[in-house]
């Protein structure tokens, strides 16, 4: 089976994760902070995706990478923050 990254593992992330595991792939959700109960068979990798400091320890040897983000707030700022750095 495919070792899948799921970067922004948040409603939708987490939705394709639960699915991508059930089929029996290894999945990893890269989130800025994930709680606890998130878990279950997903394994996390707590980061930011604009600091290159947090991804320095990121596995490089997967499959399939979903990018599955959104912005901090509704502000360029954000959008640029996510979209261009991330």
């Amino acid at each position: 089976m495919a070792k899948i990254l799921i970067i922004g593992c948040g409603a939708i992330g987490t939705q394709l994760a639960h699915v991508l595991v059930a089929k029996g792939h290894h999945v990893t959700g890269l989130k800025r902070n994930p709680r606890k109960t998130d878990a279950g068979n997903v394994a996390y990798f707590t980061a930011d995706i604009t600091s290159s400091a947090d991804l320095k320890h990121l596995p490089h040897d997967f499959d399939v990478v979903y990018f599955i983000v959104s912005p901090d707030g509704r502000n360029e700022e954000s959008y640029r923050n996510i979209y261009e750095s991330g």
